[in-house]
Protein backbone atom coordinates (compact mmCIF):
# COMPACT_ATOMS: atom_id res chain seq x y z
CA UNK A 1 0.00 0.00 0.00
CA UNK A 2 1.55 3.30 -1.12
CA UNK A 3 1.41 6.52 1.44
CA UNK A 4 1.62 10.13 1.26
CA UNK A 5 3.80 11.47 3.41
CA UNK A 6 2.85 15.35 4.95
CA UNK A 7 4.47 17.05 8.02
CA UNK A 8 2.54 19.19 10.58
CA UNK A 9 5.10 21.21 12.90
CA UNK A 10 7.49 18.73 11.66
CA UNK A 11 6.17 15.67 12.73
CA UNK A 12 5.99 13.36 9.68
CA UNK A 13 1.99 11.88 8.97
CA UNK A 14 1.14 9.72 6.53
CA UNK A 15 -2.53 8.87 4.39
CA UNK A 16 -2.96 5.60 2.46
CA UNK A 17 -3.22 6.93 -1.11
CA UNK A 18 -6.36 5.42 -1.62
CA UNK A 19 -7.80 7.77 0.54
CA UNK A 20 -6.79 10.97 -1.24
CA UNK A 21 -8.60 12.13 -4.29
CA UNK A 22 -5.53 14.87 -5.27
CA UNK A 23 -3.50 17.37 -3.59
CA UNK A 24 -3.55 21.75 -4.09
CA UNK A 25 -1.84 24.70 -3.32
CA UNK A 26 -3.59 26.90 -0.80
CA UNK A 27 -6.58 28.64 -1.50
CA UNK A 28 -8.90 31.50 -0.30
CA UNK A 29 -10.72 29.93 3.03
CA UNK A 30 -14.16 31.41 3.49
CA UNK A 31 -14.96 31.17 7.75
CA UNK A 32 -18.10 29.98 8.55
CA UNK A 33 -19.79 31.35 11.70
CA UNK A 34 -20.32 28.69 14.71
CA UNK A 35 -18.42 26.20 13.08
CA UNK A 36 -16.08 23.81 15.20
CA UNK A 37 -12.46 25.40 15.80
CA UNK A 38 -10.99 22.61 13.78
CA UNK A 39 -12.48 23.77 10.55
CA UNK A 40 -10.71 26.43 9.04
CA UNK A 41 -13.97 27.11 6.54
CA UNK A 42 -14.80 26.10 3.03
CA UNK A 43 -13.34 26.07 -0.25
CA UNK A 44 -14.37 26.15 -3.64
CA UNK A 45 -12.90 23.52 -5.47
CA UNK A 46 -14.01 23.81 -8.87
CA UNK A 47 -17.87 23.82 -8.38
CA UNK A 48 -17.88 21.65 -5.47
CA UNK A 49 -17.64 23.10 -1.80
CA UNK A 50 -15.52 21.57 0.46
CA UNK A 51 -14.99 21.65 4.53
CA UNK A 52 -10.96 22.29 5.37
CA UNK A 53 -9.73 21.10 8.70
CA UNK A 54 -6.83 22.36 10.39
CA UNK A 55 -5.06 19.27 11.98
CA UNK A 56 -2.72 21.15 14.31
CA UNK A 57 -5.62 22.38 16.37
CA UNK A 58 -7.66 19.02 16.07
CA UNK A 59 -4.51 17.79 18.09
CA UNK A 60 -3.67 20.49 20.11
CA UNK A 61 -0.42 21.51 18.47
CA UNK A 62 0.74 24.75 18.26
CA UNK A 63 -0.84 26.89 15.38
CA UNK A 64 2.41 29.00 13.56
CA UNK A 65 0.62 29.05 10.07
CA UNK A 66 3.14 27.34 8.04
CA UNK A 67 0.82 25.55 5.59
CA UNK A 68 1.85 24.97 2.09
CA UNK A 69 -1.28 22.53 0.83
CA UNK A 70 -4.18 21.02 1.21
CA UNK A 71 -5.20 17.43 0.91
CA UNK A 72 -8.50 16.37 -0.70
CA UNK A 73 -9.69 13.16 0.96
CA UNK A 74 -12.44 11.03 -0.63
CA UNK A 75 -14.90 9.64 1.59
CA UNK A 76 -18.87 9.81 2.11
CA UNK A 77 -18.05 13.34 1.91
CA UNK A 78 -14.99 15.18 0.97
CA UNK A 79 -12.82 17.21 3.18
CA UNK A 80 -9.70 18.95 3.00
CA UNK A 81 -6.37 19.15 5.42
CA UNK A 82 -3.92 21.71 6.02
CA UNK A 83 -0.63 20.30 5.93
CA UNK A 84 2.69 22.03 6.23
CA UNK A 85 4.46 20.03 3.44
CA UNK A 86 4.32 17.12 1.06
CA UNK A 87 7.39 15.31 1.98
CA UNK A 88 7.10 12.07 -0.52
CA UNK A 89 5.45 8.72 -1.06
CA UNK A 90 6.14 5.74 1.08
CA UNK A 91 5.96 2.35 -0.60
CA UNK A 92 7.49 -0.46 1.60
CA UNK A 93 8.70 0.01 5.35
CA UNK A 94 10.12 -2.20 7.93
CA UNK A 95 7.58 -2.79 10.67
CA UNK A 96 4.21 -1.87 11.69
CA UNK A 97 3.11 -1.64 15.23
CA UNK A 98 -1.32 -0.67 16.41
CA UNK A 99 -1.36 2.04 17.84
CA UNK A 100 -4.82 2.79 20.90
CA UNK A 101 -4.08 6.77 20.59
CA UNK A 102 -7.20 8.23 19.41
CA UNK A 103 -6.69 10.07 15.45
CA UNK A 104 -3.80 7.28 14.90
CA UNK A 105 -4.37 3.97 13.57
CA UNK A 106 -0.81 2.47 13.31
CA UNK A 107 2.77 3.23 13.52
CA UNK A 108 5.34 2.38 10.64
CA UNK A 109 9.05 2.28 10.93
CA UNK A 110 11.42 2.73 8.02
CA UNK A 111 14.86 2.80 8.20
CA UNK A 112 15.50 5.08 11.50
CA UNK A 113 11.81 6.82 11.37
CA UNK A 114 8.49 6.50 12.72
CA UNK A 115 5.22 7.68 10.58
CA UNK A 116 1.84 7.66 12.23
CA UNK A 117 -1.13 6.47 10.09
CA UNK A 118 -4.26 8.45 10.56
CA UNK A 119 -7.16 7.27 11.02
CA UNK A 120 -9.32 9.67 8.68
CA UNK A 121 -12.70 8.55 10.09
CA UNK A 122 -12.02 9.54 13.56
CA UNK A 123 -10.62 12.84 12.78
CA UNK A 124 -13.23 13.74 11.12
CA UNK A 125 -16.67 14.70 13.25
CA UNK A 126 -19.03 13.26 10.31
CA UNK A 127 -22.37 14.91 11.76
CA UNK A 128 -20.31 18.63 12.13
CA UNK A 129 -18.85 17.98 8.59
CA UNK A 130 -22.04 16.64 6.62
CA UNK A 131 -23.96 20.07 7.73
CA UNK A 132 -20.86 22.00 5.88
CA UNK A 133 -20.91 20.17 2.90
CA UNK A 134 -23.15 22.20 1.54
CA UNK A 135 -24.01 22.57 -2.20
CA UNK A 136 -21.92 20.06 -3.25
CA UNK A 137 -21.13 19.45 -6.95
CA UNK A 138 -24.55 19.02 -9.10
CA UNK A 139 -23.73 15.50 -10.18
CA UNK A 140 -22.68 16.42 -14.28
CA UNK A 141 -24.49 15.02 -17.12
CA UNK A 142 -21.16 13.48 -18.02
CA UNK A 143 -20.86 11.35 -15.12
CA UNK A 144 -17.11 10.36 -14.89
CA UNK A 145 -16.45 6.64 -13.28
CA UNK A 146 -13.85 6.91 -10.38
CA UNK A 147 -11.66 4.25 -11.75
CA UNK A 148 -11.48 6.13 -14.75
CA UNK A 149 -9.65 8.86 -13.53
CA UNK A 150 -6.02 9.55 -13.96
CA UNK A 151 -4.03 10.68 -10.86
CA UNK A 152 -0.67 12.69 -11.82
CA UNK A 153 1.82 13.89 -9.24
CA UNK A 154 3.45 16.96 -10.79
CA UNK A 155 6.93 18.28 -9.40
CA UNK A 156 8.83 21.47 -10.26
CA UNK A 157 11.75 21.03 -12.27
CA UNK A 158 13.62 24.46 -13.51
CA UNK A 159 10.67 26.46 -11.61
CA UNK A 160 8.49 24.80 -14.37
CA UNK A 161 5.61 22.44 -14.05
CA UNK A 162 6.10 18.59 -14.73
CA UNK A 163 4.17 15.38 -14.16
CA UNK A 164 4.41 11.85 -13.74
CA UNK A 165 1.85 8.88 -13.80
CA UNK A 166 1.03 7.95 -10.46
CA UNK A 167 1.00 4.36 -10.77
CA UNK A 168 4.28 4.85 -12.71
CA UNK A 169 5.89 5.94 -9.16
CA UNK A 170 7.21 3.63 -6.84
CA UNK A 171 8.09 5.95 -3.78
CA UNK A 172 9.49 9.75 -3.43
CA UNK A 173 11.87 10.74 -1.02
CA UNK A 174 14.16 13.49 0.29
CA UNK A 175 17.13 14.11 -1.60
CA UNK A 176 20.21 11.94 -0.57
CA UNK A 177 23.43 12.60 -1.78
CA UNK A 178 24.08 10.22 -5.10
CA UNK A 179 27.66 8.24 -4.86
CA UNK A 180 28.84 9.23 -8.22
CA UNK A 181 30.39 6.27 -10.57
CA UNK A 182 32.86 6.96 -12.81
CA UNK A 183 32.89 6.71 -16.58
CA UNK A 184 28.53 7.54 -17.19
CA UNK A 185 26.40 10.13 -18.87
CA UNK A 186 26.42 13.76 -17.06
CA UNK A 187 23.32 13.80 -16.45
CA UNK A 188 23.29 10.36 -14.28
CA UNK A 189 24.32 11.83 -10.82
CA UNK A 190 25.49 8.50 -9.10
CA UNK A 191 23.73 5.80 -7.02
CA UNK A 192 21.76 5.23 -4.14
CA UNK A 193 21.25 2.36 -1.46
CA UNK A 194 17.38 2.72 -0.93
CA UNK A 195 15.85 -0.50 1.15
CA UNK A 196 18.50 -3.11 0.01
CA UNK A 197 18.71 -2.33 -3.81
CA UNK A 198 20.73 -0.07 -5.61
CA UNK A 199 18.76 2.90 -7.57
CA UNK A 200 20.35 5.00 -10.18
CA UNK A 201 19.35 8.86 -9.83
CA UNK A 202 19.09 11.31 -12.96
CA UNK A 203 18.93 14.89 -13.05
CA UNK A 204 15.70 16.15 -15.24
CA UNK A 205 17.16 19.39 -15.28
CA UNK A 206 19.85 18.57 -17.05
CA UNK A 207 18.65 16.69 -19.70
CA UNK A 208 15.98 19.67 -20.20
CA UNK A 209 17.55 22.53 -19.43
CA UNK A 210 21.40 21.96 -19.79
CA UNK A 211 22.37 22.79 -15.89
CA UNK A 212 22.20 21.19 -12.74
CA UNK A 213 19.84 21.17 -10.65
CA UNK A 214 19.68 23.56 -7.18
CA UNK A 215 19.57 21.25 -4.00
CA UNK A 216 17.61 22.42 -1.08
CA UNK A 217 15.92 20.69 1.07
CA UNK A 218 12.72 21.02 -0.36
CA UNK A 219 14.66 18.98 -2.93
CA UNK A 220 13.16 14.80 -3.57
CA UNK A 221 13.96 11.94 -5.43
CA UNK A 222 10.86 10.51 -7.51
CA UNK A 223 11.55 6.65 -8.03
CA UNK A 224 10.20 5.44 -11.15
CA UNK A 225 9.52 1.72 -12.27
CA UNK A 226 10.12 1.11 -15.80
CA UNK A 227 9.63 -2.41 -16.83
CA UNK A 228 10.78 -3.13 -13.43
CA UNK A 229 13.66 -1.29 -13.32
CA UNK A 230 13.91 1.30 -10.81
CA UNK A 231 15.54 4.85 -11.61
CA UNK A 232 15.35 7.75 -9.21
CA UNK A 233 14.49 11.32 -10.72
CA UNK A 234 16.02 14.39 -9.05
CA UNK A 235 12.88 17.09 -8.40
CA UNK A 236 12.73 20.39 -7.01
CA UNK A 237 9.79 19.87 -4.64
CA UNK A 238 6.48 17.98 -5.16
CA UNK A 239 3.96 20.18 -6.53
CA UNK A 240 0.23 18.92 -6.18
CA UNK A 241 -1.66 15.59 -6.73
CA UNK A 242 -4.55 15.67 -9.20
CA UNK A 243 -6.86 13.83 -11.03
CA UNK A 244 -7.83 14.42 -14.34
CA UNK A 245 -9.80 12.58 -16.92
CA UNK A 246 -7.44 12.14 -19.49
CA UNK A 247 -3.80 12.92 -20.41
CA UNK A 248 -3.35 14.20 -23.88
CA UNK A 249 -0.44 12.93 -25.81
CA UNK A 250 1.81 14.82 -27.75
CA UNK A 251 1.92 13.40 -30.87
CA UNK A 252 3.75 15.69 -32.99
CA UNK A 253 7.26 15.10 -30.27
CA UNK A 254 8.47 11.40 -31.28
CA UNK A 255 11.52 9.37 -28.70
CA UNK A 256 10.79 12.06 -26.42
CA UNK A 257 10.31 11.55 -22.79
CA UNK A 258 7.61 14.51 -23.35
CA UNK A 259 4.85 11.96 -23.49
CA UNK A 260 1.67 14.20 -22.99
CA UNK A 261 0.01 17.01 -20.68
CA UNK A 262 -2.87 18.04 -18.65
CA UNK A 263 -4.26 21.09 -17.78
CA UNK A 264 -6.22 22.09 -14.77
CA UNK A 265 -8.24 25.20 -13.80
CA UNK A 266 -5.20 27.10 -12.73
CA UNK A 267 -2.13 25.09 -14.16
CA UNK A 268 -0.77 23.31 -16.63
CA UNK A 269 1.26 20.38 -17.05
CA UNK A 270 3.81 18.65 -19.23
CA UNK A 271 3.69 14.53 -18.44
CA UNK A 272 6.99 12.99 -18.40
CA UNK A 273 8.07 9.30 -19.78
CA UNK A 274 11.35 8.00 -18.84
CA UNK A 275 10.88 5.12 -20.77
CA UNK A 276 13.49 6.17 -23.76
CA UNK A 277 16.14 6.65 -20.44
CA UNK A 278 16.53 2.90 -19.49
CA UNK A 279 19.70 2.69 -21.68
CA UNK A 280 21.80 -0.33 -20.60
CA UNK A 281 24.19 1.41 -18.33
CA UNK A 282 20.82 2.47 -16.51
CA UNK A 283 19.87 -1.02 -15.90
CA UNK A 284 23.38 -2.06 -15.03
CA UNK A 285 23.60 0.39 -12.05
CA UNK A 286 20.16 -0.92 -10.93
CA UNK A 287 19.87 -4.08 -8.61
CA UNK A 288 17.42 -6.34 -10.63
CA UNK A 289 16.79 -10.11 -9.13
CA UNK A 290 16.94 -11.11 -12.20
CA UNK A 291 20.18 -10.67 -13.43
CA UNK A 292 22.28 -9.86 -10.11
CA UNK A 293 23.02 -12.09 -6.56
CA UNK A 294 20.67 -12.01 -3.78
CA UNK A 295 22.02 -9.22 -1.50
CA UNK A 296 24.88 -10.40 0.00
CA UNK A 297 26.16 -8.62 3.33
CA UNK A 298 29.10 -8.73 4.63
CA UNK A 299 30.69 -7.29 7.86
CA UNK A 300 34.23 -7.20 6.81
CA UNK A 301 36.88 -4.62 7.20
CA UNK A 302 37.77 -2.03 4.46
CA UNK A 303 40.06 1.12 4.12
CA UNK A 304 38.18 4.31 3.81
CA UNK A 305 39.38 6.92 1.83
CA UNK A 306 38.44 9.83 -0.65
CA UNK A 307 39.14 10.46 -4.43
CA UNK A 308 37.54 13.81 -6.11
CA UNK A 309 36.00 14.43 -3.23
CA UNK A 310 33.90 10.99 -3.18
CA UNK A 311 34.32 7.94 -0.68
CA UNK A 312 35.63 4.87 -1.61
CA UNK A 313 36.37 1.79 0.26
CA UNK A 314 38.75 -1.47 -0.54
CA UNK A 315 38.80 -4.34 1.12
CA UNK A 316 41.67 -4.65 4.10
CA UNK A 317 43.12 -7.59 3.17
CA UNK A 318 44.15 -6.36 -0.01
CA UNK A 319 45.69 -3.32 0.77
CA UNK A 320 49.43 -4.35 1.35
CA UNK A 321 50.70 -0.92 2.80
CA UNK A 322 49.85 2.46 2.58
CA UNK A 323 52.59 4.56 2.04
CA UNK A 324 53.29 8.61 1.69
CA UNK A 325 54.43 9.79 -1.85
CA UNK A 326 57.79 8.81 -2.54
CA UNK A 327 60.08 10.15 -5.79
CA UNK A 328 57.94 9.29 -8.60
CA UNK A 329 59.70 8.11 -12.23
CA UNK A 330 58.02 8.73 -15.07
CA UNK A 331 57.38 5.87 -17.40
CA UNK A 332 57.97 6.79 -21.41
CA UNK A 333 55.01 5.76 -23.31
CA UNK A 334 52.69 4.78 -20.84
CA UNK A 335 48.46 5.88 -20.11
CA UNK A 336 47.89 8.70 -18.80
CA UNK A 337 46.52 7.61 -15.52
CA UNK A 338 49.81 6.07 -14.84
CA UNK A 339 51.70 8.52 -12.59
CA UNK A 340 55.22 7.04 -12.30
CA UNK A 341 56.95 3.98 -10.71
CA UNK A 342 58.54 3.90 -6.71
CA UNK A 343 61.24 1.50 -5.83
CA UNK A 344 59.35 -0.16 -2.48
CA UNK A 345 62.20 -2.08 -0.66
CA UNK A 346 63.59 -3.47 -4.62
CA UNK A 347 60.06 -3.87 -6.21
CA UNK A 348 58.85 -1.77 -8.61
CA UNK A 349 55.76 -0.70 -7.88
CA UNK A 350 53.35 1.29 -10.73
CA UNK A 351 51.41 4.26 -9.61
CA UNK A 352 47.97 4.72 -10.82
CA UNK A 353 46.26 7.72 -10.71
CA UNK A 354 42.38 6.86 -9.86
CA UNK A 355 41.26 10.44 -10.47
CA UNK A 356 42.57 10.46 -13.67
CA UNK A 357 41.51 7.07 -14.08
CA UNK A 358 37.76 7.73 -13.67
CA UNK A 359 38.67 9.95 -16.41
CA UNK A 360 39.18 13.39 -14.49
CA UNK A 361 41.74 15.83 -13.81
CA UNK A 362 45.05 14.39 -12.71
CA UNK A 363 45.60 14.09 -8.51
CA UNK A 364 47.09 17.24 -7.13
CA UNK A 365 49.90 15.46 -4.61
CA UNK A 366 49.83 17.35 -1.12
CA UNK A 367 50.56 16.23 2.93
CA UNK A 368 47.15 14.20 3.01
CA UNK A 369 47.88 12.24 -0.15
CA UNK A 370 49.15 8.38 0.14
CA UNK A 371 49.55 5.20 -2.03
CA UNK A 372 47.48 2.30 -1.73
CA UNK A 373 49.84 -0.40 -2.23
CA UNK A 374 47.44 -3.50 -2.96
CA UNK A 375 47.95 -6.86 -4.90
CA UNK A 376 45.79 -7.12 -8.38
CA UNK A 377 46.47 -10.86 -9.96
CA UNK A 378 50.01 -11.46 -7.73
CA UNK A 379 51.15 -7.88 -8.73
CA UNK A 380 51.83 -5.24 -6.70
CA UNK A 381 49.94 -1.77 -8.24
CA UNK A 382 49.94 1.59 -6.19
CA UNK A 383 46.74 3.82 -6.08
CA UNK A 384 47.21 7.39 -5.51
CA UNK A 385 44.33 9.13 -3.79
CA UNK A 386 43.16 12.57 -2.78
CA UNK A 387 43.39 11.16 1.20
CA UNK A 388 42.69 7.51 3.81
CA UNK A 389 40.29 8.38 6.42
CA UNK A 390 39.85 5.15 8.34
CA UNK A 391 39.86 1.62 8.50
CA UNK A 392 35.96 0.86 8.47
CA UNK A 393 33.62 -2.02 8.98
CA UNK A 394 30.54 -1.88 6.92
CA UNK A 395 27.80 -3.91 4.77
CA UNK A 396 27.50 -3.87 1.39
CA UNK A 397 25.18 -4.76 -1.32
CA UNK A 398 26.60 -6.18 -5.10
CA UNK A 399 26.59 -4.56 -8.27
CA UNK A 400 25.95 -6.06 -11.62
CA UNK A 401 29.08 -7.66 -13.31
CA UNK A 402 28.69 -5.06 -16.14
CA UNK A 403 29.64 -2.11 -13.69
CA UNK A 404 33.17 -1.01 -14.29
CA UNK A 405 35.17 -0.38 -11.97
CA UNK A 406 32.71 -0.20 -8.61
CA UNK A 407 31.79 -3.45 -7.11
CA UNK A 408 29.06 -2.33 -4.49
CA UNK A 409 27.33 0.21 -2.42
CA UNK A 410 28.10 0.28 1.07
CA UNK A 411 26.84 2.28 3.83
CA UNK A 412 28.55 4.06 6.97
CA UNK A 413 27.42 6.84 9.07
CA UNK A 414 24.63 7.57 7.20
CA UNK A 415 26.87 7.88 3.64
CA UNK A 416 27.22 6.18 0.66
CA UNK A 417 30.60 4.25 0.22
CA UNK A 418 31.49 3.29 -3.46
CA UNK A 419 33.59 -0.13 -3.04
CA UNK A 420 36.04 -0.46 -5.77
CA UNK A 421 36.56 -3.59 -8.13
CA UNK A 422 40.13 -3.85 -8.16
CA UNK A 423 39.71 -6.68 -10.59
CA UNK A 424 37.90 -4.40 -13.14
CA UNK A 425 40.65 -1.56 -12.76
CA UNK A 426 43.11 -2.67 -14.91
CA UNK A 427 42.53 -5.74 -17.92
CA UNK A 428 44.99 -8.41 -18.76
CA UNK A 429 46.16 -6.23 -21.19
CA UNK A 430 47.48 -3.56 -19.16
CA UNK A 431 48.28 -5.46 -15.95
CA UNK A 432 50.84 -7.01 -18.42
CA UNK A 433 52.15 -3.79 -19.56
CA UNK A 434 52.22 -3.02 -16.25
CA UNK A 435 54.44 -6.23 -15.27
CA UNK A 436 57.33 -4.16 -14.74
CA UNK A 437 59.38 -6.62 -12.32
CA UNK A 438 58.48 -9.47 -14.51
CA UNK A 439 59.56 -7.83 -17.05
CA UNK A 440 63.55 -7.59 -18.54
CA UNK A 441 62.67 -5.23 -21.40
CA UNK A 442 61.09 -2.82 -18.77
CA UNK A 443 63.79 -3.30 -16.04
CA UNK A 444 66.02 -1.89 -19.07
CA UNK A 445 64.14 0.72 -19.96
CA UNK A 446 63.66 1.86 -16.60
CA UNK A 447 67.25 1.18 -15.70
CA UNK A 448 68.82 3.34 -18.22
CA UNK A 449 66.19 6.32 -17.28
CA UNK A 450 67.37 6.01 -13.85
CA UNK A 451 71.47 5.59 -15.33
CA UNK A 452 70.54 8.67 -17.86
CA UNK A 453 69.68 10.41 -14.64
CA UNK A 454 72.54 9.95 -12.71
CA UNK A 455 75.05 10.46 -15.74
CA UNK A 456 73.20 13.95 -16.32
CA UNK A 457 73.49 14.23 -12.17
CA UNK A 458 77.18 13.32 -12.66
CA UNK A 459 77.59 16.02 -15.83
CA UNK A 460 75.98 18.17 -14.05
CA UNK A 461 78.28 18.14 -11.24
CA UNK A 462 81.36 17.79 -13.31
CA UNK A 463 80.10 21.19 -15.18
CA UNK A 464 79.69 22.50 -11.86
CA UNK A 465 83.61 21.08 -10.87
CA UNK A 466 84.40 22.59 -13.77
CA UNK A 467 83.24 26.04 -13.26
CA UNK A 468 84.17 25.96 -10.00
CA UNK A 469 87.59 25.21 -11.24
CA UNK A 470 87.58 28.00 -14.55
CA UNK A 471 86.88 30.51 -11.61
CA UNK A 472 89.60 29.81 -9.75
CA UNK A 473 92.40 29.83 -12.73
CA UNK A 474 90.46 33.28 -13.85
CA UNK A 475 91.23 34.82 -10.70
CA UNK A 476 94.59 33.61 -10.40
CA UNK A 477 95.14 35.31 -13.71
CA UNK A 478 93.39 38.45 -12.59
CA UNK A 479 95.86 38.65 -9.59
CA UNK A 480 98.75 38.20 -11.47
CA UNK A 481 97.95 40.50 -14.56
CA UNK A 482 96.94 42.95 -11.52
CA UNK A 483 100.59 42.81 -10.28
CA UNK A 484 102.52 43.33 -13.49
CA UNK A 485 100.45 46.16 -14.13
CA UNK A 486 101.73 47.52 -10.56
CA UNK A 487 105.40 47.06 -11.47
CA UNK A 488 105.24 48.41 -15.21
CA UNK A 489 103.80 52.12 -13.62
CA UNK A 490 106.88 52.09 -10.56
CA UNK A 491 108.95 51.64 -13.47
CA UNK A 492 107.75 54.53 -15.64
Amino acid sequence: MNYVIFSLNKQEYCISMKDISEIIGLKKITKIPLSPKYVEGLINLRGEIIPIINLKTKFGLKNNDVFSKIIIINGHRKIGILVDSINGILNKYDEEIESKTKYINSIIKSKDKEYFILDINKIVDIKNIKSLSINRRQKSKKHIKKSSLNKVITVKINNEIYGFELNKIFEIINYIEPSKVPNVQGYVKGIISERGEIIPVIDLREILYNTDSNITEKTKIVIINIDDYKLGVIVENIHRLVEVEKIKKLSSIENSILSGYIKTDDYSAVVLNLNGLLTDEIKNLNKKSETIEKIEKKKDKYILFNVNNDKYAIELNLVKEINRINKMTKIPKSSKYIRGIINLRGDTVPIIDLKKRFNSEEIEITEVSRILVVNIENQLIGLLVDSVNKLIAMDYIKLGSNSKFIKGLGEYNNESILLLDLNNLLDKNELKSLNISKSSENIKDIKSIEENKKNDEIKIEDSKKINNENKVIEKTIDKKTQKKNIKLKRSR
